[in-house]
């Protein structure tokens, strides 16, 4: 599938509606969610992936985040889909990826510009995020330059 131009308003208004209120028991409703995001933008996309590896609900129901990992990445190609899998795999189980591997998808994350939730992804897969604060300035930085 061809990614969606971003279309901004749709793209916040979509991530204001989930944030913090992604349907987690309702594995059909988040299927439901991840194909709408898809229709919208990348970074709606890497919301719904934000949702599904982060918070309290992990914990309690990790087969059903693997689960829904694999919903999400079924039938999607992007170049930061498979780095993206592995720091969420790691969120999931509860692990942590080193500081050199987050900033290496960091990286990777840079020459993709806007892709915030993404961002935010891989820096929380380290478990400790705010070490990385400093690159993630710079990606943000470099997007912002691009822009004007």
């Amino acid at each position: 599938m061809p990614y969606a131009q971003p279309d901004h308003i749709a793209e916040g208004e979509f991530i204001l509606r989930i944030d913090a209120r992604f349907p987690y028991k309702d594995k059909r409703q988040c299927e439901v969610l991840i194909e709408e995001a898809r229709a919208i933008s990348v970074n709606a996309v890497f919301m719904v992936l934000h949702e599904i590896c982060r918070g309290e609900w992990v914990r309690k129901r990790k087969p059903l985040a693997l689960e829904l990992l694999e919903a999400w990445r079924d039938g999607w190609q992007h170049p930061l889909a498979a780095p993206l899998s592995g720091c969420a795999i790691a969120l999931i189980r509860g692990e942590v990826i080193s500081d050199e591997q987050a900033a290496s998808v960091m990286t990777l994350i840079s020459n993709h510009p806007y892709q915030y939730n993404a961002l935010a992804i891989a820096r929380a897969a380290t478990g400790r995020p705010r070490r990385l604060d400093q690159l993630a300035r710079q990606v943000i930085d470099t997007w912002a330059m691009r822009q004007s």
